[in-house]
């Protein structure tokens, strides 16, 4: 709701009816219309191929995908940028109006994607976005701009359309008293309305297949991975692929769609929850703990230790230690293979359908991955508190972080995405985001996305208070 105010003051809402939209679900920021690489699914699943200027030729996109999509009754697809939306391809299939309601008019008269002085605009407190690809900085503001070459505003019907592309809100009411909402409480209004989503799965109302995830990342993608390989996390892009890869990914697409046999029962989105959820926050402590210098060396091995212990007892059963225990790791090897197989040892494969097989194999993965860091750590730390060397003690701490700060890395999870320090009660914590301040992408995947705290007062026009901080 808040996101289509932007757009203009006519909201309509819908139900869907009594059987369930099948709609296609395109993951990552993949409305965010920019070349650095958001949009590159929808190229590879229309065109095999990334195309020059494809990112902004969202208006065919959609045409072709409905068309495409016709063959496997999907009636929409689902893409987030900022907040989520839904691209129903016939809202005379599947749903029923409930609404049509006209809006109040916003303060300032200016309607569509942002205005001015807008959060982020150039005379906002959140400042401009980058220039456009070919270097040529527009000289009015990035959302008039925006709007006005964006195809969703082409032929927007309105009889107080400006040259720029935007449209003049009318009087308020008759009678109405105060101000009304300025332009930029309803651009923040949205903003925040998609941070609600910031939490699996995503936007209400739509459940997710599980058993039918298409994932880039799985090896047999050969081509991806090689062109991960080594390159910064940032960079990676699903335009990398092959043309023989595409066929792979179509041929696995089809099979999805058009899949008749049964599914397992496992509900993944549970079991990949857990995972995150019993050992996102503890690993996120033995960094922070680990990494703070403190002059009690001693109590920082004691907690660090403890901590690798909470993790590992629920698998440990050994009967005796080795002396040897440094080199002689068999004590342990039963501990890593609990720990390891605890979430998927149990699940019936048999009726697994191929992307469950490739789900299994990632929690595996990560899994074997989590418990041998912590192994290693736990052989260092087994008898670190005998020790009486101030120095050696220090020297642990060290070894300890850099393996938990590499197996964090290496993790990746978005639950860590957050702003340091916490923001305050007049904050909210955003990622910077298209087309605020991300407006065109570095192509190179450069684009600085540390997490900020936008001032909850200063973004809908109000007195600054200190400005942003990160």
């Amino acid at each position: 709701m808040e996101h289509s105010y932007m757009f203009g003051m006519n909201v309509y809402t819908f139900v869907v009816g009594t059987e369930p939209l099948k709609v296609l679900y395109l993951d990552g920021s993949s409305a965010a219309n920019m070349p650095s690489g958001p949009i590159d699914t929808q190229e590879i699943l229309w065109h095999g191929e990334i195309r020059d200027g494809g990112w902004h030729d969202e208006r065919n996109e959609i045409v072709e995908l409905c068309a495409w999509g016709k063959k496997y009754d999907i009636h929409g697809f689902v893409r987030m940028e900022f907040d989520f939306e839904i691209m129903l391809c016939d809202f005379t299939q599947g749903v029923s109006l409930v609404s049509g309601l006209t809006l109040l008019p916003t303060k300032g008269g200016i309607r569509g994607p942002g205005g001015p002085h807008g959060p982020h605009g150039p005379h906002g407190p959140g400042g401009g976005g980058s220039p456009p690809p070919d270097g040529k900085v527009p000289h009015d503001d990035p959302f008039t701009t925006f709007a006005r070459h964006h195809p969703r505003f082409d032929t927007a019907g309105n009889k107080q359309m400006l040259p720029g592309g935007l449209w003049e809100d009318p009087e308020p009411p008759k009678g109405w008293k105060g101000t009304l909402l300025p332009r930029s409480s309803v651009t923040f209004g949205a903003i925040q309305a998609g941070n609600w989503h910031n939490v699996p799965s995503g936007l209400n109302g739509v459940i997710l297949d599980h058993a039918g995830v298409i994932s880039f990342f799985d090896p047999k993608y050969t081509s991806l991975v090689e062109a991960r390989r080594g390159i910064d996390r940032m960079k990676w892009r699903a335009g990398n692929i092959t043309k023989s890869d595409v066929e792979v990914f179509r041929a696995e697409l089809d099979e999805v769609l058009t899949r008749k046999r049964k599914r397992s029962q496992v509900r993944w989105d549970g079991l990949l929850r857990s995972v995150v959820e019993r050992h996102a926050d503890r690993l996120e402590f033995l960094s922070e703990w680990l990494g703070d210098d403190r002059r009690n060396v001693t109590e920082g091995v004691v907690y660090a230790r403890r901590t690798v212990l909470e993790m590992l007892a629920p698998y440990f059963v050994v009967d005796s230690i080795p002396s040897d225990y440094k080199t002689n790791l068999t004590w342990l090897e039963p501990t890593m293979h609990y720990c390891s197989t605890a979430y998927t040892s149990h699940l019936p494969v048999d009726d697994f359908t191929p992307q469950e097989h490739m789900l299994k194999g990632a929690v595996e993965v990560v899994m074997k991955e989590i418990c041998r860091t912590l192994g290693v750590i736990w052989v260092d730390a087994f008898d670190a508190e005998e020790s009486h060397s101030e120095q050696e003690q220090r020297d642990q701490l060290v070894r300890w972080r850099g393996e938990v700060e590499k197996l964090k890395q290496w993790l990746g999870w978005a639950v860590w995405v957050k702003c340091k320090p916490a923001c305050g009660p007049f904050e909210l914590c955003s990622l910077p985001q298209w087309p605020f301040d991300t407006r065109w992408g570095d192509p190179d995947g450069g684009d600085d996305l540390t997490p900020r705290c936008m001032s909850r007062i200063e973004q809908q026009g109000g007195p600054k208070l200190g400005g942003n901080r990160q």
